[in-house]
């Protein structure tokens, strides 16, 4: 399965504005809670995601693309960039005593590729930049 692995921060904290927006709209009507950032997951391949959040502390020589994702949203294939990791407790049926917990992943999208350029790549370079919407 998936398992978070470390960096991650050591004391809990409200997520700054665009994220705490994205974590609302994922939970509906629940409050934001504290999170923790990991920097890592494990994929079920053995693979390793890694994060925005500490790679961007890196010399770039040393950074990583294993942050940059691609995933399925409104029914089209899109590519992302994980911004960090975090676990967030989720009330089980409206039952405020019965709580889980769901390992998510928070992302930028990229813009949708330059289509004249991924034409002439034949669909190996897929140019885009990194957007605002989380």
């Amino acid at each position: 399965g998936y398992a978070l692995l470390r960096k991650r921060d050591k004391t809990s904290k409200r997520p700054v504005a665009e994220y705490a927006h994205a974590i609302t709209t994922f939970l509906g009507d629940q409050p934001v809670p504290r999170i923790k950032q990991w920097a890592r997951l494990l994929l079920p391949n053995g693979q390793i995601a890694r994060s925005a959040w500490k790679e961007n502390l890196k010399p770039i020589e040393q950074t990583r693309t294993s942050r940059n994702v691609k995933l399925q949203f409104n029914g089209q294939m899109q590519f992302a960039e994980v911004q960090y990791f975090t676990r967030l407790p989720i009330i089980e049926d409206d039952d405020e005593n019965a709580w889980r917990f769901i390992d998510i992943a928070l992302v930028q999208l990229y813009s949708p590729p330059d289509a004249t350029l991924l034409q002439l790549s034949s669909h190996t370079l897929p140019p885009a930049r990194i957007s605002m919407r989380l």
